[in-house]
């Protein structure tokens, strides 16, 4: 078994969200290995560790009371749960995923990775600027027709990659860490670029891969332990 924050470990095994397991560790409620433990990140493996929660062993196979989505959204799709024919949440609820919601958003204009889950702590880690992953786009645009524009752009974007096309276009690729409204667009729009296709190709290390819009999987746990950073110091 692959090891895993204890924080985590205790959520899963025992279906409560990561609030409660940090409440159950602080009260002095957790014990590893015969010691009580504080820590939430410490990494344990219940099939070599002893993990005790209120005098009980933990069970190491429980399923996870939440659901972990990666959908491609699609051109079009409004990232709202309201009930109108482009949204969001109708989509989920024609495909019977209701209950989740989407972890940050994508403009209407815009296509790629967007994470889905019912986990509000998933959520909230996923979204905030402060904690969650960095996230990787790529953009085509028109408009090109100077180096001046590109040296403008490193100021405002991290740059991966920046390719000339044909016809006075460009293909970049960037990386945010906070991602602030319309940022992408904006920053293009400055300096006389015009986006003319927008696509967020990565979270931290997940990766849209070969999904077609509209397509969704769920995610493994591996690529959950991977995406989730949570009692880090």
């Amino acid at each position: 078994m692959v090891e895993k924050k204890l924080i985590q470990e205790i959520a899963r095994s025992l279906a409560i969200s990561r609030r409660k397991a940090m409440e159950l560790i602080d009260q002095g409620m957790v014990e590893v290995d015969g010691q009580i433990e504080l820590s939430f990140s410490r990494p344990v493996d219940p099939a070599r560790n002893s993990i005790l929660v209120m005098g009980k062993k933990l069970k190491s196979e429980a399923p996870s009371p939440y659901r972990y989505i990666l959908l491609h959204k699609p051109v079009g799709l409004l990232c709202t749960l309201s009930d109108e024919d482009s949204s969001l949440g109708r989509w989920l609820a024609l495909k019977g995923l209701t209950g989740l919601k989407p972890a940050g958003r994508l403009d209407q204009e815009s296509s790629g990775l967007l994470l889905l889950s019912d986990d509000g702590d998933f959520l909230q880690y996923i979204s905030h600027p402060s904690t969650g992953p960095s996230k990787s786009y790529r953009v085509t645009a028109s408009g090109y027709r100077s180096p001046l524009q590109k040296r403008a752009l490193q100021e405002e974007l991290k740059l991966l990659s920046f390719e000339l096309k044909p016809l006075r276009q460009v293909e970049l690729v960037c990386e945010l860490n906070e991602g602030r409204n319309r940022q992408i667009r904006k920053s293009l729009q400055s300096v006389g670029l015009s986006v003319l296709e927008l696509q967020r190709i990565k979270i931290g290390e997940l990766v849209l891969e070969n999904l077609v819009p509209e397509q969704w999987r769920e995610l493994t746990p591996i690529e959950l332990n991977k995406v989730l950073r949570y009692g880090n110091s």
